[in-house]
């Protein structure tokens, strides 16, 4: 089972009141029917990790639907040398959790503060009372777990067809755009390059050399809070 989770709060507690516009800037939450908003963020709890804690272990029970509100989650896995497997680094306001919801299963992953972090956690029970009551709302849980597995088979191709400075420039573009779920591309990524070379099985050097190679190309530009996306066109460009 997963760890002792901390600094639970009321349902009503601020935090929640305090982010509901940034949760409604992202594309999946806006979309949502304007009455499923309403419920899921009024059973919402907040939720703080520090950093290196775990959230869930791969085999436990779901607990409900999450989403970071400030800070970084890392979703692992383990390979067959009992080496972490990195599969995604979530920011704000990406939602997770979804696939255990859908199929009553057990978590599939593990899942990690990064850095210190806040969740919005709308818990199981009263996320399916949602699900049960409002018709819209599976098919809406459905889209979010389309887009992690349509991120995953993209992942899949890349590996096989483009050269290392092509797959980080899209991973870039791919976390710059909240796997999806951002109206517009954020210009900076904050994901070291450690965590994008276990991301996409390539080695540090490797991935320090293709990004200095994106910033020779004037496609980035490395900074010590992270990584500048200056000409996403060009970006764009070396990642196909």
């Amino acid at each position: 089972m997963s760890p002792i989770r901390q600094n639970d709060a009321d349902a009503t507690d601020a935090s929640v009141e305090r982010h509901a516009p940034a949760l409604r800037a992202g594309t999946w939450f806006r979309d949502l029917p304007a009455g499923m908003q309403t419920r899921m963020l009024g059973t919402a709890r907040s939720r703080r990790l520090e950093v290196g804690q775990r959230l869930f272990a791969r085999g436990d029970r779901s607990d409900g639907l999450y989403c970071v509100l400030e800070g970084a989650m890392r979703l692992t896995g383990t390979q067959s040398g009992g080496q972490e497997a990195l599969f995604a680094v979530l920011a704000p306001v990406q939602w997770f959790g979804e696939l255990a919801l859908i199929d009553g299963g057990a978590r599939s992953l593990d899942a990690w503060a990064d850095e210190p972090t806040l969740l919005l956690h709308v818990p199981q029970a009263p996320m399916l009372a949602i699900l049960r009551e409002l018709p819209l709302g599976w098919p809406a849980i459905g889209s979010l777990l389309a887009r992690r597995t349509r991120h995953a088979f993209d992942a899949i191709e890349e590996a096989a067809s483009l050269p290392a400075i092509g797959r980080i420039a899209r991973r870039l573009l791919v976390i710059a755009n909240g796997y999806g779920d951002h109206e517009h591309t954020q210009r900076t990524v904050r994901v070291p390059q450690e965590r994008l070379a276990q991301m996409l099985a390539l080695s540090r050097q490797t991935v320090n050399r293709a990004l200095k190679q994106l910033e020779a190309q004037g496609a980035i530009r490395l900074t010590r809070g992270g990584t500048e996306l200056v000409d996403l066109e060009r970006l764009r460009d070396i990642a196909q």
